[in-house]
């Protein structure tokens, strides 16, 4: 998703977008999911917001938007690939960010919803949709190679890169596609 971002203490990181296992979530699934590669899950806002605890990464670019998880990250995907939806088209929808001891009815998370995804569900809502966390790992380090592993080579057709780990229902395995 971004290949270079920074923590709120100083370090890099990149952010990935992991699938989460099927049914009811806890914060554990999110720690679990991306920890199966390195990774951990990606705070909502800074350091400071009440959903940061310390079994998650805090980003630079959430720093701002305590109260509205992925808006900053969504910002910077713009910023970095022209646009948010030509990267993952709706798949946006589904996507989930932890939400540590929160707790009520954000303890299984909070995911962007509908096609516009800028409403807010509790991930158990969307139990029937494919979800994916959003994780960070080492910049340039194993982070890729185990993503790799678990979900095998990822396959170049001439601009467009695809996996055969799928992002959602409506997105057969397309992750991105991009012009040169």
């Amino acid at each position: 998703l971004l290949d270079d971002a920074s923590t709120t203490e100083g370090g890099r990181v990149s952010v990935w977008l992991v699938p989460l296992p099927a049914g009811f979530l806890s914060p554990a699934d999110y720690v679990d999911s991306c920890a199966r590669l390195g990774m951990r899950p990606v705070c909502e806002g800074g350091h400071l917001c009440a959903a940061a605890d310390g079994g998650c990464v805090a980003l630079q670019l959430e720093q701002d938007y305590c109260g509205q998880p992925m808006q900053g990250l969504r910002k910077a995907v713009r910023k970095r690939w022209g646009s948010d939806r030509s990267l993952l088209g709706d798949q946006w929808h589904a996507t989930c960010n932890y939400e540590g001891v929160r707790g009520g009815q954000w303890a299984s998370g909070v995911c962007l919803a509908g096609v516009d995804a800028i409403s807010y569900l509790p991930g158990d809502w969307l139990v029937l949709d494919q979800r994916r966390a959003v994780c960070a790992g080492d910049v340039g380090g194993s982070t890729g190679a185990a993503l790799v592993q678990t979900a095998g080579r990822c396959e170049v057709s001439g601009d467009c890169v695809t996996t055969p780990v799928s992002l959602g229902n409506t997105l057969p395995a397309t992750v991105a596609c991009w012009s040169h």
